[in-house]
């Protein structure tokens, strides 16, 4: 159910910056696959520019350390360096850590 929870927050905010003067497309009113001039208006305006392989090479790391974050949190293992306000997990067959 956590992607219908999804859906909706990501519909409440296109709705709220469309409400806001902001438009759909760039306002040259179509929508292009690939803008490769970095320096003109259209760049970072369409799906895919120069700058693209950058987001995703920044992005990589910031998922990666999410899943470990993820993966030190699970119930029942040794938190380790974990989030603050963790929970310690509980012993529940006595045979300690």
């Amino acid at each position: 159910m956590p992607w219908i929870a999804i859906v909706l927050v990501l519909t409440g905010v296109a709705l709220l910056l469309r409400s806001q003067g902001r438009l759909w497309v760039c306002s040259c009113g179509y929508l292009l696959l690939w803008s490769g001039e970095p320096w003109s208006s259209d760049n970072s305006q369409h799906l895919l520019d120069p700058y693209s392989f950058t987001h995703l090479l920044h992005g990589a790391p910031a998922i990666e350390a999410y899943h470990e974050g993820q993966r030190r949190c699970q119930v029942g293992s040794d938190p380790g360096i974990g989030f603050p306000g963790e929970p310690y997990p509980i012993d529940t067959d006595g045979g300690g850590h």
